[in-house]
Formats: C-alpha cells, structure tokens, sequence
C-alpha cells in the first residue's frame, strides 16, 4: 500500500553548544512546509520519506544590568532542504502512532541579523552544508472520506557540529554547536494503492 500527503507547520529550534561568552541561545519559531510519501511493511508499520524545505535557528541573548532576564540581541536563521527517513508504527486502532528515523538536511542559505538593525548578513560560509538529525515523535490520525488529517510532534537532536569557522564570520558565532528542534506538523495523506491502512 502507497499514501502520498503534504504537511507544513512549525520548528521552535535553538542551538547547543558554545555560546558566546555573557550569552545564552533561545528559541526562534520558524516554519517547514513538504511532501510525503509512504509505504507500508506491515499493517502496523510504515516508511515515511518527507522532502521539505525548512527553517532552523536561534537567538542569543546577552545578560543586561538592571534586567531580570537576558535581553535578545541576535537572530540567526537557517534555511534547509530536509529529507525526513522515518519509521512509523501504528497502535491497533490506526489512529495514534510513534515515529522515529533520521532527517538529512542541505544547508540552502544562512543570515545573521542583529535585534536592533534591520540589516541582514549573508553567513551561510559560516555553517556546513550538511547535516544529520535523529527524530523522535508521536501523532494521531483522522480519517475524512477517502482522505486522513493528521498531526504530529516531534523531538528533532543534531548529531554533528554544523558550525564551518572563517575569518568572515560574525565574532558572535560559536565554532561549535548542533542543532535542536521541538517541530509540530499537520498534513492530509491520501492512500493511491492496496486496501486501506490497518484493514
């Protein structure tokens, strides 16, 4: 049996590692948005390939006198070409599953931009083309006619320093950290092939 789908939602990312000395990361929300397409092993099982173009990053904040809390002071944005490879595996009900894989990233662009000015700085030299991350999620379906709606969260853990340094780096730039992910998706999938899932 064969499921094609589009999904898109939102990535709340931040960066781990070394952050700049007086500083901390924070979590910036960005977006993803793809395609799907699925094959099942067993009624219970399937493989899940996701293409999609999505947004990585994170903000760093610097300690302030007089202020509680650090105070945002960077926005760093990564855009990606994101191929999620994942298992999942369905309860007997069809409706809730568990998911877990790995997704290879291609690094398409990188900026920097500092809180206070509008300016933007091209660093994508500053990062590696290339990525992995391991992913962990749970998520429920819906069927509606010939159509299922689901939504899924996932946990999404960098496995390699992603930071490239050079001499035209922004000082602010760590030369090293990984990148982290709390992601929650939403898609319509539609079986083109053998019984229906789970039948």
């Amino acid at each position: 049996q064969y499921s094609i789908g589009v999904f898109g939602g939102i990535n709340n990312s931040t960066l781990v590692g070394d952050a700049p000395p007086g500083s901390t990361y924070k979590r910036d929300l960005s977006f993803g948005m793809g395609i799907l397409g699925e094959f099942n092993i067993t009624s219970d099982v399937r493989i899940s390939l996701q293409p999609m173009f999505l947004q990585k990053g994170a903000k760093i904040a610097y300690s302030v006198l007089n202020e509680r809390e650090p105070q945002d002071s960077i926005d760093i944005t990564i855009n990606y070409f994101s191929l999620p490879i994942l298992m999942k595996v369905y309860a007997g009900n069809d409706i809730m599953y568990v998911s877990g894989g790995f997704d290879i990233v291609y690094k398409l662009d990188a900026t920097f931009r500092r809180i206070t000015s509008d300016k933007e700085k091209d660093v994508s030299d500053s990062f590696n083309d290339f990525n992995i991350a391991a992913i962990v999620g749970v998520g429920a379906q819906f069927r509606l006619g010939q159509f299922y709606i689901f939504a899924e969260g996932r946990y999404s853990q960098g496995l390699g320093n992603i930071s490239n340094p050079n001499p035209d780096a922004p000082e602010e730039l760590s030369p090293s950290f990984r990148t982290t992910g709390l992601q929650l998706f939403a898609g319509v999938i539609l079986t083109v092939g053998g019984s229906e899932p789970n039948d």
